[in-house]
Formats: C-alpha cells, sequence, structure tokens
C-alpha cells in the first residue's frame, strides 16, 4: 500500500462531508450562523425563527418595519449571505 503525503483535515472534511452526503446540509447549518454574524444585532435580536427549504431561506421576523427593509434588500442578502459560506446555498430569501 502506498502512502500519501499528510494532509491537513480542513482540506479533507469537504470531500469527507460529500462523501457521506451530508454537505448540502452543513453548508445550510453554516449559512444560518452566518445570519447572525452578518446581520448584526438589532437584526439578530428581532429574528424568531430560520429555515431552508429548497434552496430558499425563511426569516420569521418580529418587526415588520424592518421585514419591509430586508425585504428590498433581498437580492443583496442572498448574495452576502452565499459569499460568507463559499457556496451556493440558496437562491431566495423570504421574510415572514
Amino acid at each position: 500500500m502506498k502512502r500519501s503525503e499528510p494532509q491537513k483535515v480542513a482540506g479533507v472534511m469537504p470531500a469527507y462531508f460529500e462523501a457521506l452526503g451530508i454537505a448540502d446540509k452543513i453548508n445550510e447549518a453554516r449559512l444560518m450562523l452566518k445570519w447572525e454574524e452578518q446581520m448584526g444585532e438589532v437584526i439578530r435580536r428581532k429574528t424568531t425563527h430560520l429555515e431552508i427549504k429548497n434552496k430558499v431561506l425563511y426569516v420569521s421576523i418580529s418587526s415588520a418595519p424592518l421585514r419591509g427593509n430586508l425585504l428590498m434588500k433581498r437580492e443583496h442578502l442572498v448574495q452576502l449571505l452565499n459569499d460568507a459560506v463559499g457556496t451556493t446555498v440558496i437562491n431566495d430569501i423570504v421574510f415572514r
């Protein structure tokens, strides 16, 4: 058996997750964490629920004015979150 050079764990894990079939779920979880990081304290406090279904992020916001403001920035937020994760995880955001 031929031995290969040692590899860093960070370089091996994405392929391992893909082989297990859980890469999409891990990326979805990472994106939801990025929501909290990218949106800031005010939006984080007003966010009551996050869920991803069929590449759509569903966000429950407890403030109607904030919901309207975020709705106008929806396309920018999709790009921002996908860039933060490093791959396309969502195609749209629905604010509730």
